[in-house]
């Protein structure tokens, strides 16, 4: 049997008992199989009991009522998947990318199996903890640094065994950047501690063994800072306590900035002839800047109290497209991820069921399944 579980759905529905009390949208829902008639609708069989089930269910091989109805299945194992009727898709539409495959012939015991086209094979990996991800070896490939106790660098393949450690973590509180010099990479590791951190820079020439790391220097600084990467990830900057919290505000073009006040209303712009503000009757919770219509100006993504995602040109008139209509939470991410020059945009749904990618315009390119625990 396949079930479908909607945790928020259980969530919602377990103080009033009302799990399974929308038909449409049900907490708990046996999707095969479950006979000739949905479970809980009413039968157009007077005297059929529509969970006795019904032999022209399709999820078993050799089902010759389902291979009459689809002559080309004939003798192949059957699959629940993204493209069958129904799907594996969550309640609201978005896409798992699960299938259940390779359905065996009806026994006691039967056999199959669960991929899942969106994750990697051996992913996730909980003993990973993975720092980030980027193209160390600037070959096109990246290459996962991770590492609970020891920071590790992992080539792809991804799925091979072949990390290389270069460094020892003496901090929980981790963060590691790449930046590039020429055909040289830099791996930053910074290791915090309450009042204080420590730097190490690691050297990686591109022309040389993957595992030829050099230590560049490691200091200790009596403050705490934060690391920022430009655009390109080729400058690094180091910014204070009061800097960075001015910064998230905040969003930088080449000769004026915009930025948003938790509490205030609007947008401001401040320049060499000073401060305006604008869209004074709406009050924003997060800021983004990015150049969604690549007209070589700075464009803002800003996301308001009720999670609505706005865009706006470089002189804050709407874009096309917005605002959304679907309630959102940050942060906003935003870049190339398909090659097609423009931008995407990333953000979880406000109630964390969906990560969606939108195009430059606003548009869904995808809507994917999630949870509040996911990363």
């Amino acid at each position: 049997m396949i079930w479908h579980v909607d945790e928020t759905v259980i969530n919602a529905g377990l103080d009033d008992f009302s799990v399974n009390g929308d038909l449409s949208w049900l907490g708990v829902d046996l999707e095969e199989a479950d006979g000739a008639q949905d479970i809980g609708y009413p039968s157009i069989h007077i005297f059929n009991d529509p969970s006795s089930g019904y032999f022209g269910d399709m999820w078993f091989k050799g089902n010759t009522q389902f291979e009459l109805a689809n002559p080309s299945m004939e003798g192949v194992s059957p699959e629940f998947g993204p493209f069958t009727y129904p799907s594996t898709k969550a309640n609201d539409g978005s896409s798992t990318f699960i299938t259940i495959g390779d359905i065996s012939k009806a026994g006691d015991t039967m056999s199959f199996t669960v991929t899942n086209s969106l994750i990697l094979y051996g992913f996730p990996d909980s003993t990973a903890f993975i720092r980030t991800i980027s193209d160390v070896s600037q070959d096109s490939k990246n290459e996962i640094i991770g590492g609970k106790d020891s920071l590790w660098l992992q080539q792809y393949p991804w799925t091979t065994n072949n990390k290389i450690y270069f460094h020892s973590l003496n901090s929980n509180d981790v963060f590691v950047g790449v930046s590039y010099q020429g055909d040289i990479t830099n791996i930053d590791v910074f290791e915090f501690d309450f009042y204080s951190f420590r730097h190490f820079r690691y050297n990686f020439h591109i022309d040389q063994s993957l595992g030829d790391f050099s230590l560049v220097y490691d200091e200790t600084i009596d403050s705490i800072a934060f690391p920022i990467y430009s655009h390109d990830s080729n400058n690094l900057e180091l910014m204070s306590d009061i800097e960075w919290k001015s910064h998230t505000k905040r969003v930088f073009a080449s000769s004026f900035n915009y930025g948003i006040d938790l509490g205030n209303s609007g947008i401001s712009v401040t320049d060499f002839d000073g401060t305006n503000t604008k869209w004074e009757d709406q009050s924003f919770q997060t800021i983004a800047g990015i150049d969604l219509d690549l007209d070589a100006s700075l464009d803002v993504l800003a996301l308001d109290s009720l999670g609505i995602l706005y865009a706006f040109n470089s002189d804050l008139i709407i874009m096309a497209g917005f605002p959304l209509k679907i309630e959102l939470q940050s942060p906003i991410l935003a870049r190339d991820l398909y090659n097609d020059k423009h931008p995407e945009i990333v953000l979880k749904s406000a109630d964390s069921s969906s990560i969606y990618i939108f195009n430059h315009q606003g548009n869904v390119q995808y809507q994917i399944a999630s949870n509040k625990g996911d990363e």
